[in-house]
Order: C-alpha cells, then structure tokens, then sequence
C-alpha cells in the first residue's frame, strides 16, 4: 500500500495497488481529476482534532515545545553568530515564526505517527541533495503549509530518522530549490508598491506629504500597517510630520542572497540541541528538521542581514516610537523592530490587526502583546494583558454607511472564505483550515442543499480573489459548489469585494475573519454561517458571539440558516433595522472596537513626547 504525503505523483509508487492517503485535502482535490483511479483502493486518513478538548490539549502542547525549544536555541544563536542580543530581541524575532513551524511539524509528526504503518506501507523519499532550505520565516511557513515539497521533505526526515531501513530514493525530475521570499527583497519591495492602485489620488497626495515633510523632526514611524491613506494622510497633516510612514528600501548585499550553505554551522546547532536530557521521539524529529529548515536568515544570512538593517535603522535613530502590525508575520519588519528598541531604545506600539482572535482557544495575542511595549486593540479589554491599551483600528472597515434606499444590484452576496489544508498555528481562530474546513465544506453545502431555486439563481457568489491564492494548499470546493448549485453569478476576481457588499441587498459568509467586520462595521445586513464545533472561544469568552447567534447574525445549523434567509427573503431590512438585531450589532461593535479617532488620537500624542 503505497502511503501518500503530498500531490507529487511522481512521488507515487506506480506499482502499488492501493493507496493511503495521509491527508483528506490530498483526496478532495484528486477526485475530481481522477488522479486515484489507478489504485484499486484508497483509504483516507482522518483529522485527530475531533472536539475542543483535542484542540486545547495539541495547542498546550505545542505552546510547551515552541518556549522549550526558544530557550534552546537563543543562546546558541547569539554563540554561532557572535553576538550579545537579549532575550527579548530574539523572541521578538522568532517567537511566531517558530509557534508556526512547531505547529506545522508537530501536526505532520502527529499524524504520520497515528498513521504510518512501516510494515504495510511502501513509500519513495526525496534524495538530500533535493532538500529546499527556506530563507525566512515567512518562506518557511509557505514551504510547511502550502508547498508539495515540504510535505515530502519532512516525510523523508521522519523515515530517516526512524525507519532507515525502508529509505527509497527518488530524485524529481525538475524541482525549484532556490526560495522566492527575502533573496530580492528589493524587488519585493517594488512590486509591493505597485500592489493595490486603488484610490490613486491619496496614494500621490500620501507620497507628496512624505516629501513636504521629509525635514521635519520625527517622532513615531509607521512600520507596515494597514491604514487608509485618507487615515495615513490625516496622521501626517496633524502631526505636522512629526509621524512618517517607513519608506526606506533597504539595500542588502549579494551575500544575503546567497544559497550557499553553511553545513557545520547547521550540523553544530543540531548536535547541540540533541544533548538534552531524555528528549522525546517528537523533539528527536523536530531538531533534525532544524538542520534543512531552520530559515537561512538566522544563520548564514544573519550577520549581513542585521548589517544592513542597522544602516537602515541610523535615519531613525531619534524616533521614539515605531508602530507596527505586520511584525508577527514578516521576519524583516519584526528585525526591524528589534533593531531600533536595541540600538537606540525605541519604543514599539502594536496595534492589532483587522481581524479579532484574542477570545479563540490557542490565541496568541497574550505574549504576542507582551512583546511590544505598547500593545493597541481593536477596542477591546482584558485586564490580564497589562500593557494593553483600548483603541481603535485606522483600517478600511467602514468605507461609508450601507444606504438602505437605494436599489441593490444583488439580492444575496455569499462571501467563500479560502479554506486552507493546514493550520499554520494552533489557534481557533484558523478554524477555517484543516479539519475546520471540512466542517465548513459540509456546512456550506447544506446550507445551499436547502435553498429553493428562486433564492439559489439570486445568489452572488464571491471566492476569495484567485491572484492572491497562488501557491496556496486550499481546499478547491468552490469549484465543486458551483457546479452543483446555479448561481446568479460567480466571481473571484481581484474587484474590492467592499463594493460588491454594499450594493447587496444581504451579505452571507461561512468563516470568520475580516469580512463580518467590515459588514457590521458598514451595517450591512450580515448573516456568518459556520460550524459549531469548529470555532473554540476560550472559557473566559465562552459568550463571546452570544449576543449576534440570539438576532439570528450567527448561524452554527445549516439547515435552520437556510430556513432563516428564507423566511427573511422578502423582508432583509425588517429584520435588520428590528431594535434588538442593531442592539446586538452595536453590542458587538462596542465590546470589540472603538473609535477611530482613538486610536489616531493615541498615535498623535506619542508625535508630542
């Protein structure tokens, strides 16, 4: 029986009569092509997270190993490359990117353990000579998560470790070894800028500001963040340019691009981190990871890399204050960051991404906060994160106010949400991936199964935009959706989808991230339709999204949230504008965000310290 870890069919034993699957999303999305039909068997493994007990003990796990691992590896960092940087620097640095890559490997251990089975099942590995070395983080988390080689490179550590006697080689005949993300950054760089042209005005007035007041003294720079330009404008004209947005492209060196390899350096840090006392048979297999996958920027790049942000961070050596979102999640801006609190004493604010996760089983906003010296919610309280201060968000959330009057081109928008074969993290608030997918795939279905074909040939159906899905492990049901049901039209353009919204007459969404809030935000009448048991809030917001599952927003049954848009079909803004639906709505909004103002109030008194 030939056990399958990834898509690669040249990776198949063509010999093998039957065929075990390691992951469900590998089936789902070879049924369709008839890829199996060479076997004349197939047996699908099953997802082990079955309840929210299950997810909160795999998350506390991976919590223990990621802090064990952090206090491992630190100091050998600074050793190998010859520096004194604290503590504070290096989790700055590592502590998400290294939560996601316990995560990833973990979750594949995990399951090639509950399900491989040396005696019954044939496989090929990679050779070495194949291995990908990813170079950030962020190249590292596409490489685990999304990337058909990453599946198989691990697949073929765990055999060398622990089955070297059933070692197959294959050598693929063409393979990308060299990592796309942070060789050019330069480049990068500019075709960010180039990304998203809308609002092109603001854009040049954004840009025209930058130059006015490039010789005024600044106070607080805006390291990535996720403001409107009309926000971003109105910070720099109030601030008199005390506060600037980071525009500095960095000049790194060739050697940062490099792919050359440092075999002993690597060979070393694994060595070392295998002396432990009585490690077990995961951190056996984690550390010999490190060797392939530990990212290049920490190691051979790192003493160029920090070079030349260093010479980057000396224009801002007088900023007090750097404002930061992104960090957790690009390995360059979180080095940034470190650099400036280290060399000059920069303060760092974190101000909370457009989406909500601090009440989900798993979430890592508690240490993340922690790591900033200020940390800026959405609006939200908790008083067990003691450097947290309620704000509000300077993000496109409420484009303008949802005009009742006027006549809609669409009766119903459903918004698909991309659901992803793997969570990159342990927290529920992905509970849109992995077997959170499924469960939405399943509700999702059910939900049109039980429309009539008058609401269903009314139905705007919006995936998520396909030119940012590139490369990305999703689960391809939109596709099977839409050939089953006859949608009035169907759209995964690049078109803003705020658009789309507010010329809807109801907006139905089967995941939780950015688009309810934005629909609740612009008061559009708003139905989110999910899983119950996908989403775990943790015990001290069990009631969390009580108020918006009671004014029938919320919906965890299918079945019953198809009757619902039903019985509302003919009367969407009744419902909505009912006293007790805005009163939940406001509630909501209350308890999670604050004003603008707030926030950009906050921003202007730190450009006067």
């Amino acid at each position: 029986m030939n056990y399958i870890v990834s898509n690669l069919q040249e990776m198949w034993d063509k010999n093998a009569e039957e065929a075990y699957l390691a992951d469900p999303y590998l089936f789902y999305n070879g049924q369709s092509s008839g890829v199996f039909s060479r076997f004349k068997s197939v047996f699908i493994a099953e997802h082990s997270i079955k309840s929210k007990n299950d997810f909160y003990e795999v998350a506390k796990k991976t919590d223990y190993y990621r802090d064990k691992f952090l206090s491992l590896l630190i100091p050998h960092l600074n050793a190998l490359n010859s520096t004194k940087l604290d503590n504070k620097f290096w989790e700055t640095l590592l502590y998400v990117g290294m939560d996601r890559y316990v995560t990833l490997v973990y979750d594949f251990f995990q399951n090639t353990e509950r399900n491989y089975d040396p005696e019954t099942h044939i496989s090929y590995i990679l050779e070495k000579e194949q291995f990908r070395y990813p170079s950030s983080f962020d190249d590292q988390r596409d490489f685990l998560q999304h990337d058909d080689i990453g599946q198989e490179q691990l697949f073929s550590i765990y055999i060398r470790v622990f089955y070297p006697e059933k070692i197959r080689e294959k050598k693929l005949s063409s393979i990308t070894l060299e990592s796309s993300k942070l060789d050019l950054p330069r480049l990068k760089s500019f075709f960010n800028k180039l990304i998203n042209i809308n609002n092109l005005p603001l854009k040049i007035t954004k840009y025209v500001l930058q130059l006015a007041f490039s010789f005024c003294k600044k106070k607080v720079l805006l390291q990535r963040v996720l403001f409107s330009d009309k926000n971003t404008i109105r910070l720099l004209i109030k601030s008199f340019g005390k506060i600037s947005a980071d525009s500095r492209e960095i000049k790194f060196p060739k050697e940062m691009r490099s792919e050359v390899l440092d075999k002993n350096f690597r060979t070393q840090l694994v060595n070392i981190l295998k002396t432990i006392k009585e490690p077990e048979k995961f951190e056996l297999f984690f550390f010999e990871t490190i060797f392939s996958m530990f990212p290049r920027l920490f190691l051979e790049n790192f003493p160029h890399t920090y070079a030349a942000i260093n010479k980057w961070a000396l224009p801002y050596k007088n900023i007090n204050y750097v404002v930061s979102e992104t960090w957790p999640s690009d390995s360059i801006d979180a080095l940034k960051i470190a650099t400036l609190r280290n060399l000059y004493g920069t303060k760092h604010v974190y101000n909370e991404h457009n989406c909500i996760e601090h009440c989900y089983v798993g979430s890592l906003i508690h240490k993340t906060s922690m790591l900033a010296d200020h940390f800026i919610s959405l609006g939200w309280n908790d008083k067990d994160i003691k450097n947290l201060e309620p704000g509000g968000s300077l993000f496109d959330f409420n484009r303008r106010s949802y005009d009742f009057n006027l006549i809609k081109r669409h009766k119903v928008c459903f918004v698909a949400g991309a659901l992803l074969a793997r969570m990159p993290q342990y927290s529920s608030s992905y509970s849109f991936a992995s077997y959170g997918a499924l469960a939405s795939i399943d509700v999702t279905d059910k939900f049109f199964s039980n429309l009539s074909p008058n609401v269903i040939k009314n139905i705007y159906f919006r995936s998520y935009p396909i030119e940012r899905l590139s490369g990305v492990a999703k689960y391809n049901y939109e596709e099977v959706i839409q050939n089953k049901f006859k949608f009035k039209y169907i759209d995964s353009s690049n078109i803003d989808s705020k658009e789309i919204m507010l010329t809807s007459e109801i907006v139905v969404t089967n995941y939780i991230s950015t688009t309810h809030l934005e629909t609740l935000s612009m008061n559009i009448p708003t139905i989110i339709l999910i899983d119950k048991n996908s989403y775990h809030m943790s015990d001290s917001y069990s009631s969390f999204l009580d108020d918006l599952k009671m004014a029938g927003i919320l919906q965890t049954c299918p079945e019953k949230a198809a009757v619902f848009l039903e019985s509302i079909y003919d009367s969407i803004n009744s419902w909505w504008l009912n006293e007790e639906v805005q009163l939940a709505r406001r509630k909501f909004l209350s308890k999670n965000f604050g004003n603008p103002e707030e926030l950009e109030r906050k921003l202007l008194t730190l450009s006067n310290h």
